[in-house]
C-alpha cells in the first residue's frame, strides 16, 4: 500500500499528538512506559515526515529523468544526421535554449549562464 504525501503528513500529525499526550503523562506520573511511548511516537512521526519529504524528491527525480530523456532523444536526432540543415540548426538552437532554461529553473546555473558555486 502506497500512501500519498498528504496521508503521510496526517499520520505524522497523529503520532505527534500521541507523542505530546504520552510526554504529558510521563511528566505527570514519571512512569517509564509513558517515556517509552512518547519516544516511539516521536520516532514514528519523524520517520513519516521524512517519508513525505522523500515522496517529493522521488517525484522530482522522475520528472528530471523524463526531461533528460527528451533532451537525449533530440540530441540523438541531431547527431543522426537525418534532418535537413535548416531543421538541424533550428533544433540545435531550441535544444540549447531549453537546456539553459532547465539549468536556470533548477538553479544549476545562474541567470547569466554561469555555473553556480
Amino acid at each position: 500500500m502506497i500512501l500519498s504525501k498528504k496521508e503521510l503528513e496526517q499520520l505524522a500529525d497523529r503520532y505527534q499528538k500521541k507523542y505530546e499526550d504520552a510526554f504529558q503523562s510521563y511528566q505527570e506520573t514519571g512512569m517509564t512506559r509513558y517515556a517509552t511511548a512518547y519516544q516511539k511516537a516521536q520516532d514514528l512521526a519523524d520517520a513519516l515526515r521524512m517519508a513525505a519529504d522523500a515522496a517529493d524528491e522521488h517525484t522530482s527525480y522522475i520528472l528530471m529523468r523524463a526531461q533528460v530523456a527528451d533532451f537525449a532523444r533530440r540530441a540523438a536526432a541531431i547527431q543522426g544526421g537525418h534532418l535537413l540543415p535548416s531543421e538541424d540548426k533550428a533544433m540545435v538552437k531550441s535544444l540549447i535554449s531549453e537546456l539553459v532554461a532547465y539549468g536556470q529553473l533548477n538553479k544549476l546555473i545562474s541567470v547569466d549562464g554561469g555555473l553556480k558555486k
